[in-house]
């Protein structure tokens, strides 16, 4: 008689856990969170911030406020490349100087093509939350290339880059100093 391989939990069906751990992560100041269809995962967890603010982004207003830190949390790859280009150029007159980027994204051309991807958040408080979204894989999203050298066009500085086997992480700061005068290179 053959013996069963037991299978782990995350491993069922082509079914993966990736692990993102927020516990140890700082967010300062007024926080514009930029997310996709109201997934705000990163924001509802926070309870030190001084201002939270939810957006859905199709277009962004340039009279929006001005913020210290904005969030990306797996959403710049549901938006097109034309629109997330838009949305990093009239970002700018929203920014404080010395302003950061955190971008957090799923290459999603490195997901096997029949695994699905499940995300574990460690918050805050060391709690586990595990995302309603399955990831599959999709042959036109963007690398954390293609994130960084969209960001360098636009004029920010790349400051940390955290790129894994399948999610990767990019801080960027905008400063009005180093742009003053420059043009983007779309």
């Amino acid at each position: 008689m053959k013996k069963r391989k037991k299978r782990r939990k995350g491993d069922f069906m082509g079914e993966k856990y990736y692990i993102v751990d927020l516990s140890n992560k700082e967010f300062k100041g007024d926080i514009l969170d930029i997310t996709y269809e109201g997934s705000t995962v990163i924001i509802k967890n926070l309870e030190d911030v001084l201002e939270k603010d939810f957006l859905c982004v199709k277009t962004l207003p340039l009279d929006l406020g001005k913020f210290d830190t904005v969030l990306f949390f797996l959403s710049i790859n549901k938006y097109k490349k034309r629109l997330i280009k838009d949305i990093l150029k009239r970002l700018k007159s929203n920014l404080k100087n010395g302003a950061t980027l955190m971008i957090w994204d799923l290459n999603y051309r490195r997901i096997k093509p029949f695994d699905n991807v499940r995300i574990k958040i460690v918050k805050k408080d060391n709690k586990v939350e595990t995302l309603n979204e399955i990831f599959k894989f999709n042959p036109f999203s963007l690398s954390c290339g293609d994130v960084e050298n969209i960001l360098t066009k636009e004029g920010y500085n790349v400051t940390k880059i955290d790129d894994d086997n399948l999610m990767f992480y990019i801080e960027a700061k905008y400063t009005e100093d180093e742009n003053e005068g420059s043009v983007s290179k779309s």
